[in-house]
């Protein structure tokens, strides 16, 4: 509704309401009422009009709204193409010259400025009063019988004086049905049209569909028309298609709504979900965690990625910062499985301590990227708790992700390294990183890596045993990763770093090394190169209770540098949500 330059009152005398006219109306001087220049409203107000008053309206300047308050009692109407008599309950008469260029909004109070339902003339013509049609240019005038407006804009009473004496009034069933949408193709479902009872008159009513929580050409296929009932008949029907897939999602919900009726009513019978619409639930039926239900053996995970912290000024970064770290979650979906919804991020923040009294400190103007993440009270990191049990024990704080702390001077760098962020990343393909830069899709996988469960807590004084630790064994001066998987992997222990922290694998100082290098070693070298999962990762993840898969795909590590000819779809059906939440 467009801005009102004023709103007059029909029927007061002598009261004044914040912006509102006050026009004086007496019975014995009927004159007529309008004619403003501005965009007006006349409220037609069941406890001000008087008696007996013979009231006359006509305005064509501007856009005009006619307003017939809640519990007005009009016992009678005669209406032509153009004019209106509304007779009131009280023997008021309101007579409305040229009423087709008019809107019409019935129920709420216009004293208060609450509004109802606004509706062109002919539709409060059909609706509101209950006549058929508006009659032809030149045709006979026609009656309708008595209407009670009620607080919500609907009427009840009304029809022709020479015949139907109620409109009938339109449902849509059914209002709260229920469909699984299954892994492929389209399911048809049904939505009936009803009138409460059979007209002489032909009858109309539009519908269309519109998202909710489902998102209409991903979770249906949109429709919309117009339904027509014959002379005689109740009910018509149609449908809409829901779109079927493999992704693990909640159920949805697809709205559907009936407007517009000539010759009926809406039924506005239901508090929650009134009669004239539908809230239809889509059931999601896929697991999240069953291989068998995935397209290209990719996991179906789900997952939120937000940027957050003080991170405004960097906002040049946020798409590119997306793209690699939502890429680097949708290629570890392609080996892992968790359950839950775990949630990502990138925070712009500082300082931050690790260990007892802070003795380990990173702060803003490092120009570092640690990770994000904590330990639970069994000792697992909160993701890989939340990944194994479906228990988010941190509640709204984020699972794992990193830090970026940017430089004194405000860049972005790595141990002095400006970052590169890739403009198009992908997992499968050669990237050449620019010399003298560190690529921040491998710096996010390695971090991720640790929120995973890739963190040690009995390498600082004070801290007890993580679940990582507990499968660490130390052996001539050397802590040795040594699950089952891991042994059956490599033959021998997985040797941690000696310097820097444990949770990092490094060279073996009691003999040769099983490998060279890789994506948790201690010293990553990240200039210049681009860095992708191992065997070796898979196993300590799986020795630590994660479900993983396509390990024959991988190298036991990868050497920097390495890419794969082997190449997963683009589209891997997963549906994350996206945050920025910055202050």
């Amino acid at each position: 509704m467009q801005p009102l330059d004023s709103i007059k009152a029909i029927g007061i005398k002598n009261r004044e309401f914040a912006r509102m006219a006050v026009i004086t109306v007496s019975g014995d001087t009927p004159g007529i009422i309008g004619g403003g220049v501005g965009d007006d409203r006349y409220v037609l107000n069941p406890f001000l009009i008087q008696p007996n008053q013979q009231i006359t309206l006509s305005d064509t300047l501007g856009s005009n709204i006619i307003q017939l308050d809640g519990d007005l009692e009009i016992s009678s109407s005669s209406v032509t193409s153009t004019a209106m008599l509304l007779t009131l309950s009280n023997g008021a008469e309101v007579t409305i010259l040229g009423a087709d260029t008019l809107q019409f909004l019935t129920g709420g109070d216009g004293t208060t400025g609450q509004g109802g339902i606004t509706q062109t003339f002919a539709n409060f013509v059909t609706n509101g009063l209950g006549i058929a049609q508006v009659p032809a240019s030149g045709a006979p005038m026609v009656t309708g019988g008595p209407v009670t407006v009620n607080e919500t804009g609907g009427t009840n009473g009304g029809g022709t004086g020479g015949g139907q004496s109620t409109l009938p009034t339109v449902s849509l069933a059914p209002t709260n049905g229920q469909t699984t949408e299954g892994d492929r193709g389209n399911t048809i479902v049904t939505f009936t049209a009803t009138l409460s009872s059979a007209s002489s008159q032909q009858v109309s009513v539009d519908y269309a569909t519109s998202s909710s929580s489902a998102q209409s050409g991903v979770d249906f296929l949109a429709a919309s028309g117009s339904l027509v009932f014959a002379p005689g008949t109740t009910q018509r029907t149609f449908d809409v298609e829901v779109v079927g897939d493999t992704e693990y999602e909640p159920d949805e919900i697809l709205r559907v709504e009936l407007s517009n009726p000539q010759g009926a009513a809406l039924d506005q019978s239901g508090s929650v979900i009134k009669g004239f619409e539908a809230l239809h639930t889509i059931s999601d039926d896929d697991n999240p965690n069953d291989f068998s239900q995935t397209l290209n053996s990719h996991f179906l995970n789900s997952f939120t990625f937000t940027i957050s912290g003080n991170s405004a000024f960097y906002s040049e970064f946020f798409e590119l910062i997306t793209l690699n770290a939502v890429e680097v979650i949708e290629y570890l979906s392609d080996f892992i499985s968790w359950n839950g919804v775990l949630n990502f991020v990138v925070s712009f923040d500082g300082p931050i301590n690790f260990g007892p009294n802070g003795i380990f400190t990173y702060s803003a103007g490092d120009g570092l990227l640690p990770a994000y993440g904590g330990i639970a009270a069994n000792g697992q990191t909160f993701a890989q708790q939340e990944s194994l049990t479906g228990i988010d024990e941190n509640g709204s704080d984020y699972d794992l992700g990193a830090y970026i702390l940017p430089n004194v001077n405000g860049s972005l760098t790595n141990y002095g390294f400006p970052l590169f962020f890739d403009d198009n990343p992908n997992a499968y393909s050669q990237q050449e990183i620019p010399p003298g830069h560190h690529d921040f899709f491998s710096i996010f996988l390695h971090e991720v890596l640790h929120g995973m469960g890739f963190w040690s807590t009995a390498q600082h004084d004070g801290f007890g045993n993580s679940a990582f630790d507990d499968f660490t064994v130390l052996r001539n001066g050397q802590y040795y990763f040594e699950g089952d998987a891991v042994l059956d992997l490599l033959g021998e222990g997985l040797p941690l770093a000696t310097t820097g922290s444990r949770d990092h694998y490094g060279f073996n100082i009691n003999g040769p090394s099983p490998m060279e290098r890789g994506t948790v070693f201690e010293s990553g070298n990240y200039e210049q190169n681009r860095w992708h999962l191992g065997q070796v990762e898979l196993a300590v993840l799986s020795d630590m209770g994660y479900l993983t898969a396509n390990e024959d795909l991988l190298p036991i590590v990868e050497q920097p540098d390495q890419t794969f000819a082997f190449l997963f779809s683009t589209d891997r059906n997963t549906s994350p949500t996206y945050f920025y939440d910055f202050f």
